[in-house]
């Protein structure tokens, strides 16, 4: 009995909370930039990735200053990481040594939602907001094929001696999570968004090597509020 009516207080406070919400003033927006990605425990080589998405900001409460966001978005991120060894197949004892850059060039589909605050308004500046909350990402797929610039062929007598920096491993999950803060500045129907993203999910296993990391990100948005 008494879970029964822990269920229904759930329930009755989730139609309360989305009442509140559909209510509430809000501003949709479409958004659009770039991404720098890096591992936080290698060093990589990062090129400008891709954000386009689209998104919606809620303010329930009195004077517009709290606020609750949700956007979705496609993303790519995009860094390599230089001159690696790897095994040629899953057994390091009768593998030759593969050498060369590990590009993680990938594509994702994110879920983000946050909540803020309106900091306020600033001369020309309409409002200053502050979000964070947890985001989720669905990994599509890698933009560049994993290719070895070199073969090393060893000997049967150094097989299972090799020391490579990574071994064959089995592919990971594709979701991932992360923690974002981000400061955006609004002017008129324009704002431009710096985030930063900190991955929850360390992973043991990137791109089938035993890459025992995380992928940061740094975003830089301007958004367009209809």
């Amino acid at each position: 009995m008494k879970k029964h009516k822990y269920i229904l207080l759930v329930i009755l406070s989730s139609q309360m909370f989305f009442n509140q919400m559909l209510a509430a003033k809000s501003h949709t927006y479409i958004q659009g930039g770039a991404n720098i990605s890096f591992l936080c425990k290698e060093n990589t080589r990062e090129k400008p990735g891709i954000y386009i998405g689209v998104g919606k900001d809620f303010f329930p409460f009195r004077l517009n200053r709290g606020a609750f966001n949700i956007s979705l978005g496609y993303l790519e991120k995009k860094l390599t990481i230089p001159n690696k060894s790897w095994p040629s197949n899953m057994e390091p004892e009768w593998s030759d040594a593969r050498v060369g850059d590990i590009p993680l060039d990938r594509s994702y589909f994110e879920l983000c939602t946050t909540v803020g605050y309106n900091i306020g308004s600033f001369k020309n500046v309409d409002a200053v907001k502050i979000f964070t909350g947890p985001s989720i990402s669905y990994a599509i797929k890698y933009l560049e094929r994993l290719r070895a610039d070199r073969t090393i062929f060893l000997e049967p007598s150094e097989r299972g001696d090799y020391a490579f920096d990574y071994l064959r491993c089995e592919k990971s999950s594709n979701l991932s999570s992360s923690w974002t803060a981000s400061i955006s500045v609004e002017i008129k129907h324009w704002g431009l968004m710096l985030r930063y993203d900190k991955n929850l999910s360390s992973e043991k296993c990137i791109r089938g090597l035993t890459i025992d990391d995380s992928i940061d990100s740094v975003h830089l948005l301007t958004r367009y509020f209809f």
